[in-house]
This record gives C-alpha cells, structure tokens and sequence, in this order.
C-alpha cells in the first residue's frame, strides 16, 4: 500500500504520488540489483575471513561503480529519452531508443569483461597503492577476475531492470531479485564450507547469480504484445549519441564515485589494513542506502521527463514536492537506524576482526551523518539532468565527490582514519549548503520558492488560458452522477477550443472525443481497478492544433483495440468512438509506469 499517495487530497498528486511510487520501488530494486552481490559477498567475507579479506573486497569495491558505468550511463539516458516519446505517443521510437542502448550495453560490456581480466595487475595497483603486501593483491586480485566474469549480466541487468517500471511489469524485477539471491547464499556457503574456493570461488559465484537473474528478466522481453520489445529492425545507431548525451551526468556521479573511491582508498591503504577495512563497512553500507536515495532520484528522472515531454508545469511542481516528501520522509529514518546500529553493522561485516571493528562503527556513523544531505543533493541533480540541464547536473557530482573531498580530507593529517571519515562526510554538506546560496543569489533574494527550485526555461509550457485541465475522482463518481460530470468536463473542452479559436467543427470533435473516451473509462476501467483511480483531462492548443490528453491509472483500455473489434456490418455499434477517430488527425495510446495516456490531435 502507498500509504503517502492515499492520504493526498487533491485528485492529480495523488495520480502522480501512486505513479512516483511504482517507479520508486523498482529503481530500487534496480540500485539494489546491480549491487546484491557485493552487499552478499561483504557479509560472508567479513564473517569467515581474515581482515586481509575483508581489505582486499573494500579494495576492489569501487570499481563496481566502474563497472556499472556503462549501464549507468546506457539506462539512464534511454529511460529519460523513452519516456519523453512515451509521453508523446511514439512507441516505436522509444522502443528503438531501448533496444539501440540494450544491445551497446551488452557487447561493451563483453569488452570490457576481457579487458579487466587482462589488466586485472595494474589495476590492482591503481586501485591501492604500489607497496600493498603480497597477500592482500593476490586476494583482491582472485576477487576482481572471478567478479569481471560477470559483467556482461550485471550490465544488462542494470539496463532491465530499470525499464520494467515503464513496461508496468514490476514484479518481474523483484522475481529477479529473489531468484538471484537465492542462487548467492546457496553458491557462497558451498564455497565456504564445501569446496573452500576463498574469495575467486565468492566472485564467481556471485557472477553466476547475475546470469541467472539476466535470464529471467528476459523472460518479460520474449512475451508478446510488449511495449519495450528488443528489436533488431530499423535501429538508427546515430541515435546512440543522444541517448549516451542524456545518461552522461549518471555516468559522471559514477566516474566520480569511482576516483572518489580510489582516492580514499590509496589514503587508508597507507594508514592500514584495519582503516581500509573500516571503511569498507561503510561502502558495502552505502549499497544498501544508495538502493532508497537512487531510487528517489531516478523515479523523479523519469517521471520529470514524462511532464517535461507534456511541458506540464503544474504537474512538475507536484512531482517534486512529493519526491522531497519521500527524501526527508525516508532518509533520515535510515541515517537514524544506521547510526543507532553502527555496532551491529560493523559486527555484520567485520564479523571476527576485532582490531577493525571500533573503526567500522566510527565509519557507519559519520557516513549516517551526511545521508540526508548526500540524498538531497543527488535528487537535485538527477532532476537537473530531466530537465536538460546536463551541466549543472554534473558540476554537483564533480564538487561533491571530488572537489571538496580532496580539498578537505588532503588538509587533514592521514594518522587517523576517522578524520578521513568525517572528512568525506563535509563533503556532502558542503555540497549542500553550496546548492542552496546558488539559488539564493541566482534568484537574488532569501526565500527559495518551488518555481527558483524548478528552473524552468523560458518559455516553458503553456500561458494562462492556453490549457485547460479537469480531474474526475473515482472516490466521487457513481452511477448516478458519471453522466453529468462527463457531460460537464466535454463542456468544457468545447467551450475553452471555441474560445481559442478553433472552428466549431473540431471544437464538436474535441467534446465528443472527450464524452465518448471518459465515460469508457469510468464506466469499465474504475470499477474494475480496485483503488483510488484519477482520470486527468488535458487540453491545450497548440501551432492551432487542438491536443486533448487522458490520462489514468486503470487497467488499459486501449479504444483503438475496441475499433478494431466493432463488426463492420454494424453501423451503430460505438458510433462515438468511430466519430473520434475519423475526425482526429492522429491517436495515440500508451500504458507505461502502470499509467494509461491517451493523445489525440484534431
């Protein structure tokens, strides 16, 4: 149940709240998939190996980022650019959009799998420092190539996984999830207690856990009657560029992690083993918050993108009071329980090295410090990024990982791994504080309103009586009243057509459009959705053209299939429906993200 969406008042938030949440929980379990078998391998290396272990996976740790780069990069440009073509009616090209960053994904990634193997030395070496003890590269090393083994899984899952929302499957993600696990905890204790692998056999088998999940989200892409099929036909290759355009700021947050992390770990790495593996109870830590805080912000990526595609400021605002409402709803929460249960947190993943454990708990709660502040700042900037401002967007992630987290940290003296710490903690607050006086003296003035927070160009959307909007609520309508309210929101579409100046026969048009369409939906998609459904009606002219919208969150409906099914020896049958359609210039009907739209141009 979405307990905050059912307890919104106003009809459309709550359409937006209930649609937000859908695309919440399956980012997160995309943030949580790509990093499942790191947050696995971290518990059971820290409870049945050495402290040389423990530093060795801390070590190898950040190039997980590195790893998910590509899919970062591919995912996330494609869902923000699918969306937008979703918004607008054009499946064909989103679903040409997806399978142009799909099939990149897969044959990088196979490159770049042979080419860790191959480099697997130096990059140990870069990855700490040229004096680590021999035991401790070895580890690390048998760690990084059983993992690169995988990478072609983990690249296509992260890409996946983040797209069932927009194909309304969502459950197929979470099945993934669990059936991956599955596979993790029974592949690692036959490591540990059978075949005595260390950590290559843990590597290994958390790649082949990968595989397997890959493999069944392919299940959802060979169904028929898709949105989001992977096809081979028509693919304009040229139209890579803008998806990679649109997914660079995610591929910046990770490139910046990545040096971030290597960065910090070449620190610790000289300090000791025991810091370095204090800090990577914070790392595997982070998988786990970065499921919630990435989740947020790649939900309001995409959605921002939808209303950005419809230049629907209204909805955008709404969008983002309730993505705020989810961050300092949930993060602080976590950074609470984080803190409270650093001891146990560390125990979880230090286990028996005791001479690490003090600087684990030192590690989780100056991370749990700046959560709030590091979640917030990643929300901005993913919003940033679906409104098109790219730069901005990676100017956060530059200041906040690197900038101030060199320049803080370097002005520390390296004795303590604690100042480190509390040093990368800064970092994120500062980053904070900086966004905030970035608003304030753009805006030149104290007082941050939505309309500074949003940014929106010039130009954007539409004037004051250029559109016309009306909500029905299923919790008001009953058979009673359905006519009346249908009959008085097709009114108003006629009237507010009339009034821009389109002709009275596409006026007519527009108001039978509406009549026809919003009483299907009433009558047949309400009662047989349990819920609180919305039906949005959406007007608006433009280059003299007449756009009506409907959007819900029923079961779909799609009219052009009900076409389709009148016998053409039936003149009568849905004579309304057979009007809308001769007279629109063009229909389009999508259902993505468990949410119908209907576009219709007369």
């Amino acid at each position: 149940m979405n307990i905050i969406a059912d307890k919104i008042q106003d009809p459309e938030r709550r359409l937006i709240a209930r649609l937000f949440f859908n695309s919440f929980y399956v980012f997160f379990l995309s943030t949580l998939t790509a990093a499942l078998g790191s947050i696995m391998d971290g518990i059971i290396i820290g409870n049945t190996m050495d402290t040389t272990a423990v530093a060795a996976f801390g070590l190898v740790i950040p190039l997980n980022f590195s790893f998910s780069f590509l899919g970062g990069i591919l995912s996330s440009g494609a869902q923000n650019l699918c969306t937008r073509k979703i918004a607008q009616g054009d499946i064909k090209k989103s679903r040409e959009l997806f399978s142009v960053a799909f099939l990149t994904g897969l044959t990088l990634s196979v490159v770049v799998m042979f080419a860790v193997s191959l480099l697997s030395v130096p990059l140990i070496t870069w990855l700490g420092s040229d004096s680590l003890p021999p035991d401790l590269f070895q580890e690390a090393r048998h760690y990084l190539l059983g993992y690169a083994i995988g990478l072609p899984a983990i690249t296509c899952m992260r890409i996946l996984t983040a797209f069932m929302s927009l194909d309304s499957d969502r459950m197929r993600a979470f099945y993934s999830v669990v059936l991956m696990s599955a596979v993790n905890l029974i592949g690692d204790f036959l490591c540990i207690s059978v075949f005595h692998s260390g950590l290559a056999g843990i590597a290994a088998v958390t790649s082949l856990s990968y595989y397997v999940g890959f493999a069944d989200l392919l299940g959802h892409f060979r169904k028929h009657g898709i949105m989001l099929g992977i096809t081979l036909k028509n693919l304009k290759w040229g139209d890579l560029w803008s998806v990679v355009k649109r997914g660079i700021p995610r591929g910046m947050l990770e490139t910046a992690v990545l040096l971030h992390g290597i960065y910090i770990n070449r620190i610790l790495a000289d300090i000791s083993e025991s810091v370095l593996a204090g800090y990577s109870v914070q790392i595997s830590l982070s998988f786990l918050t970065d499921a919630v805080i990435i989740g947020v912000a790649q939900a309001i990526l995409v959605q921002g993108a939808m209303f950005f595609g419809e230049e629907n400021r209204e909805a955008l605002g709404k969008l983002m009071r309730i993505a705020i409402q989810y961050e300092v709803t949930l993060v602080p929460v976590i950074s609470l329980l984080c803190y409270l249960l650093a001891p146990f947190i560390a125990k979880l993943y230090l286990g028996t090295n005791f001479d690490a454990y003090a600087l684990g708990i030192n590690s989780v709660r100056w991370y749990a410090a700046a959560l709030l502040f590091q979640g917030t700042n990643m929300l901005y900037a993913y919003y940033l990024q679906a409104s098109g401002n790219l730069l901005y967007a990676n100017l956060i992630y530059i200041v906040e990982w690197l900038v101030y987290t060199i320049s803080i940290v370097s002005g520390f003296p390296h004795g303590s791994g604690s100042q480190v710490y509390r040093g990368i903690s800064l970092a994120h607050v500062l980053t904070f504080v900086t966004i905030v006086i970035y608003l304030m003296v753009r805006n030149r003035h104290l007082r941050i309103t939505m309309e500074d927070i949003l940014a929106l160009p010039k130009g954007f959307g539409f004037a004051k009586g250029d559109e016309v909007t009306a909500e029905i609520d299923s919790t008001k309508v009953n058979e009673a009243n359905a006519k009346q309210i249908v009959v008085q929101v097709s009114e108003m579409v006629r009237s507010f057509a009339r009034k821009k100046g389109i002709d009275e026969r596409r006026a007519n048009a527009a108001s039978l459009a509406v009549e026809e369409m919003a009483s299907g939906i009433i009558l047949k998609a309400f009662p047989e959705t349990p819920g609180l459904n919305v039906l949005t009606v959406r007007a608006f002219t433009k280059n003299n053209e007449l756009i009506l919208l409907l959007r819900d969150d029923c079961d779909p409906l799609d009219p052009r299939k009900g076409l389709k099914m009148i016998k053409s020896d039936d003149p009568v049958a849905n004579i309304g429906i057979r009007l809308t359609m001769g007279m629109a210039k063009d229909v389009s009907y999508t259902s993505a993200q468990r949410l119908n739209n209907l576009i219709i141009r007369i």
